[in-house]
């Protein structure tokens, strides 16, 4: 040990190790990332990320002056992740070929694969109502699936299957539905699909207007 560290304050040798953890801040949204995916949003805290990151709760506190600052950042974090994963895992699926199949095999691929990222989705969904900044969150997310689907289909079918999806989503995180096989939820989805060819080769009316009458 040279004289100068030997003569530093462990205040110092503190600072001097956090200067150089330049991953820290990355760490601790992650870190909040599991907790509300485990615990909720009322599960997050300083202590409980700090917990979850293994550092000490004085590190959140110099990165993120509060839990809204924090929350922020993890909404940003949990929405880029999302809007890179969720498209390539619906692309594995082949929509192309069967979307109502590929719908199907995304659901049972969200609760099984990504079930961190599903669980952080609807705790976000659920504390919506209350916080101005989730509630963007969620509706941000919300507006990604029906973009998603409108490449394979018109924008009131794919409104109508993203609301579908979620629906079942929520139903399993919620209620603990279980889902166990592509068959199971493939034929709801096939519905939606035959069901507007099938509408659309028996009215004369024009598509505004059934899209009004939907929306009202």
């Amino acid at each position: 040990m040279t004289q100068s560290t030997a003569d530093e304050r462990p205040s110092d040798r503190h600072l001097r190790r956090r200067r150089y953890d330049p991953d820290r801040r990355e760490r601790i949204i992650e870190a909040a990332f599991r907790v509300i995916a485990r615990d909720g949003l009322g599960g997050m805290t300083h202590r409980s990320v700090a917990r979850e990151a293994d550092i000490p709760v004085g590190s959140t506190t110099y990165h993120f002056a509060d839990k809204d600052d924090l929350l922020l950042s993890v909404l940003e974090y949990s929405g880029n992740r999302a809007l890179t994963s969720f498209p390539e895992l619906f692309a594995s699926c082949h929509p192309e070929k069967d979307l109502a199949g590929a719908l199907a095999e995304l659901v049972l691929k969200l609760i099984t694969r990504d079930r961190e990222q599903l669980m952080f989705d609807y705790a976000v969904f659920l504390g919506a109502r209350s916080r101005p900044p989730v509630h963007e969150a969620a509706l941000k997310w919300a507006n990604s699936a029906d973009t998603m689907i409108e490449k394979y289909t018109d924008p009131l079918t794919a409104h109508v299957l993203a609301e579908l999806l979620e629906g079942m989503l929520a139903q399993h995180v919620v209620f603990g539905r279980k889902i166990v096989s592509v068959d199971e939820v493939r034929s709801s989805f096939t519905r939606v699909l035959h069901g507007r060819r099938q509408h659309a080769a028996t009215t004369t009316r024009p598509e505004a207007q059934l899209q009004g009458d939907l929306t009202q």
